[in-house]
C-alpha cells in the first residue's frame, strides 16, 4: 500500500489531472468518486492490506456529504450474491447500501464479471483488467445499457466496440 500511495502522489504531482481516489474524495463536474483497496473485514488482517469496517466508513465518508449528483463508489471485492457468489464480501454490500452510490464499481473474478442493481445502486464487476476486461460506463443511457464490457485482449474486430473514441479502442499488436 505504501509503495501504491508513493507511485498515485507522484503521478499527481507530475500530472494534474491524474488523481488516486484512495480514501481521498475526487470531485469533478456533476460526479464525485471515491475508494479504497485492500480488503475489508470486521478487523483488520495480518499479512494483508486490509481495513476494518470503522476505517472503510471513515476513509469513505465524504461521499455522504458530497453535494455532486453523481456518485461513484470503489471497492476491491464484490458483494455476495451474482458478482460475488457465496464468497463475495458481506461488508461491501453493507457499505453499498449505507452510501448509496449511484455506481459501484468492484474488483472481482472474471468469471462473475457483471452487473447488477441493488436499489437505485448500479454495481459493476468489468472482470480483471490482468485477464484482459475491463467495462465501459456511460451515464446518458437507459438503465440496462449503460454498460459495456471491453475484451482488451482480444485483436481484431471483436475488440472494437463500436461507439467508443478511438483513443479507448485496444491497440493492436
Amino acid at each position: 500500500m505504501e509503495e501504491f500511495l508513493r507511485l498515485g502522489m507522484e503521478a499527481e504531482l507530475e500530472s494534474p489531472h491524474v488523481h488516486v481516489a484512495h480514501a481521498t474524495l475526487v470531485e469533478e463536474q456533476d460526479t464525485a468518486i471515491c475508494g479504497i483497496g485492500g480488503s475489508i473485514a470486521e478487523h483488520p488482517l495480518i499479512g494483508m492490506d486490509s481495513y476494518a469496517r470503522t476505517q472503510a466508513e471513515y476513509f469513505l465518508r465524504s461521499l455522504q456529504t458530497t453535494t455532486r449528483p453523481r456518485k461513484v463508489l470503489l471497492l476491491s471485492a464484490p458483494p455476495p450474491g451474482v458478482l460475488g457468489g457465496l464468497e463475495g464480501n458481506s461488508l461491501v454490500g453493507d457499505l453499498i447500501d449505507s452510501l448509496h452510490p449511484n455506481l459501484c464499481v468492484v474488483g472481482g473474478s472474471t468469471e462473475r464479471k457483471g452487473v447488477a442493481h441493488v436499489g437505485r445502486t448500479t454495481i459493476v464487476n468489468p472482470g480483471r483488467l490482468c485477464d484482459g476486461w475491463a467495462a465501459w460506463f456511460d451515464w446518458d443511457q437507459p438503465a440496462k445499457e449503460q454498460v459495456e464490457f471491453l475484451n482488451l485482449s482480444a485483436s481484431g474486430p471483436e475488440a472494437h466496440v463500436e461507439g467508443l473514441p478511438q483513443s479507448f479502442q485496444p491497440l493492436e499488436g
